[in-house]
């Protein structure tokens, strides 16, 4: 039911890419219809972190800086990643924004949904009521024919 992808991490060197993955748990819980999943982000603030949903793939991105030591020198050894990366989530359809909920502490991102959409009731459209003598509707276009009688 869910999907997850890898992040792409985009380094500050245009031509280093790197692939990583942050850790993340999943967990269904039986008892009820909720679902947490936990990522692993360390170093990260709730402000280097954006969350957002686009039909039903939930994005979790954000930048991680490099952390440089002032000073001359160079790195003999660099496993720390740093840079832009985000995650993509598939979700089931008919998820809304107001679904998820979601929390940051101590470098770990918690993510909080329903397994499946809330039931929708349908909405209701109404009817314009124009008074109109004689009109035609036909796609954007309006077309309203006035007669009047020359006596």
């Amino acid at each position: 039911m869910f999907r997850g992808l890898c992040i792409l991490m985009l380094c500050f060197d245009p031509h280093v890419i790197r692939s990583i993955c942050f850790r993340m748990n999943f967990y269904e819980h039986a008892d009820s219809n909720i679902v947490t999943t936990t990522f692993e982000l360390p170093g990260l603030k709730r402000e280097d972190i954006t969350i957002s949903l686009l039909h039903n793939k939930l994005t979790i991105a954000g930048e991680s800086l490099d952390q440089r030591p002032q000073g001359e020198g160079e790195y003999t050894t660099r496993e720390l990643p740093y840079g832009k990366f985000f995650r993509v989530l598939t979700v089931p359809l008919g998820m809304r924004p107001e679904d998820f909920k979601a929390r940051m502490e101590n470098g770990l991102l918690t993510l909080t949904f329903p397994k499946d959409p809330p039931m929708q009731e349908p909405h209701r459209i109404s009817i314009e009521n124009r008074n109109v003598v004689h009109g035609v509707t036909c796609g954007a276009y309006d077309l309203t024919i006035r007669i009047s009688w020359i006596l």
